[in-house]
């Protein structure tokens, strides 16, 4: 960072006005803008790097749910084909499949939400899919997210209350039928968290951005003060000075515009 102490034979040749004054303290000024610049570089990366991280751990948990979903799938089918094994060969029995009560939580999220999972599940590009994320705040999400939980701890209730049975074909029916809606939960928990993983990294990636900009504006405004210390030390400094408030005014304009619009 440039050095924004004046000489003090430079101050001794400044003239004891305003504009004096405005002189010998333009490169201080301006030095304490850079640094602030700096620290807003510095602290949008930070949030960056952590929303990168957060969104790598959600990713971790949604191929937990993924896992879940599939083994569920797995034992639904095998519990299926053994039922049929055990039945071959003799008089079917008469089975009803249950019907639970707990549905699917999708239905219920705020319709932003389920056009995001709409698209997700679809597999429809994923400019598309990113386009329906950036609609969705957090909060949504984190109501949808709880909502998902909240049926799976209903699915877990609702189990209770049914009679474990003797027969291994009924046993084994039931127990498919149960696997198939614990399945659809677990994909339900999985779809919030692709999303959350998407938000997260669209939050990565404006942080990333900002840090950027702000970057380009610490510059700027570091350009600024060496002209400003150069305008100290000629003869004719109008121009100089022009020069130094005009990258001045441009680097706060500018940060103050990232600041409050990106």
């Amino acid at each position: 960072m440039a050095n924004a102490a004046i000489p003090d034979n430079l101050k001794a040749d400044l003239p004891p006005t305003l504009w004096g004054k405005v002189l010998s303290s333009t490169p201080v000024a301006m030095t304490v803008v850079a640094t602030v610049l700096a620290g807003l570089a510095s602290s949008e990366m930070n949030r960056a790097q952590y929303d990168r991280a957060l969104a790598a751990q959600l990713q971790s948990k949604a191929s937990d749910q993924w896992n879940l979903f599939q083994a569920k799938k797995l034992r639904s089918a095998m519990q299926t084909d053994t039922a049929d094994l055990l039945a071959a060969g003799g008089a079917p029995l008469a089975y009803t499949p249950p019907k639970f009560t707990t549905k699917s939580s999708v239905a219920d999220m705020s319709p932003d939400v389920q056009a995001a999972l709409q698209a997700f599940g679809s597999s429809r590009p994923e400019d598309e899919i990113q386009a329906k994320v950036s609609k969705v705040s957090a909060e949504q999400l984190t109501a949808a997210l709880n909502l998902t939980n909240q049926r799976l701890l209903q699915f877990d209730a609702e189990l209770k209350g049914y009679p474990a049975s003797s027969d291994p074909i009924l046993s084994r029916r039931f127990t498919s039928s149960r696997y198939d809606v614990e399945a659809r939960l677990n994909q339900d928990v999985a779809g919030v968290y692709e999303l959350e993983v998407r938000k997260g990294n669209q939050g990565a990636e404006r942080h990333h951005s900002r840090s950027q900009l702000f970057f380009y504006g610490m510059l700027i405004t570091q350009m600024a003060v060496v002209i400003s210390t150069f305008a100290l030390a000629a003869k004719k400094r109008n121009v100089l000075w022009s020069l130094a408030a005009a990258a001045g005014a441009a680097a706060v304009s500018f940060s103050i515009y990232v600041y409050l619009c990106l």
